[in-house]
């Protein structure tokens, strides 16, 4: 059977907790109804995991008995690699940027970074929709580790970011005699990718990925894809890297 994963932080300290957080606490007992006795995984969304069971429970808190705790030297995404992987996507319109964050967390990308580009027609996000949604979906995934969602940038700004954490980046984009990005990911050096809006990259953008970054271009395949779906494969790419 399939353990809930519910996001505590910060961890008590001791074996036994009791877990008085309101909203969470209506999840456990009016939700999902649980009952004493039943194994339920902890996490604090910095890589901390415990296994622990009910043994009580009321409509103001729940009493869990920590089973085992994940040492604080392997915390690290249940599904990714442990290297940090960043994802720096246009923003896109509706509900289709909220849609690519719940999927890149429940794969086990790192980071997040919004772009607002020369072709960006949505230029916000609403961080606390986006935190949440990241949460659910590593609670989802059984994940440890939440994704972080960076504030929305423009493209100086987000190599800003990648430099401070000493990233290397490549750039996803269309045209002929592009290699690929799994090509291009053997390296083991690449931490980034650069996902355009719908309309692709400006020209000026790529003057600027090509001669103030040396950013390469990269192919993720023969067909066009739309902003979602790139951003999800440049993903799954990264953490599947080696």
């Amino acid at each position: 059977m399939k353990r809930h994963v519910f996001t505590l932080a910060p961890f008590p300290s001791g074996t036994t907790w009791s877990i008085r957080v309101p909203a969470l606490v209506h999840q456990m007992v009016r939700v999902l109804k649980l009952r004493i006795g039943e194994e339920i995984t902890l996490v604090d969304g910095a890589g901390g995991r415990v296994e622990a069971d009910v043994v009580g429970y009321s409509e103001q808190n729940v009493e869990v008995r920590v089973q085992t705790r994940q040492a604080e030297e392997t915390k690290t995404p249940l599904h990714a690699t442990g290297k940090r992987t960043y994802v720096c996507a246009a923003i896109l319109k509706k509900d289709h940027f909220e849609w690519l964050t719940e999927k890149l967390a429940e794969l086990g990308v790192t980071d997040l970074l919004p772009l607002v580009t020369a072709r960006t027609i949505k230029k916000e996000v609403r961080l606390d929709r986006l935190e949440t949604i990241a949460k659910e979906a590593m609670e989802q995934s059984e994940q440890a580790r939440v994704m972080m969602i960076h504030p929305p940038t423009d493209l100086l700004g987000a190599v800003r970011v990648l430099t401070r954490a000493g990233a290397k980046a490549v750039v996803a984009d269309t045209g002929k005699g592009l290699p690929s990005l799994p090509g291009a990911l053997r390296s083991g050096s690449i931490q980034a990718v650069f996902v355009g809006p719908e309309g692709g990259w400006s020209d000026e953008e790529r003057t600027f990925f090509l001669q103030e970054c040396a950013f390469e271009r990269v192919s993720l395949g023969d067909s066009v894809l739309r902003g979602e779906t790139a951003g999800i494969l440049a993903g799954y790419r990264l953490v599947r890297s080696e």
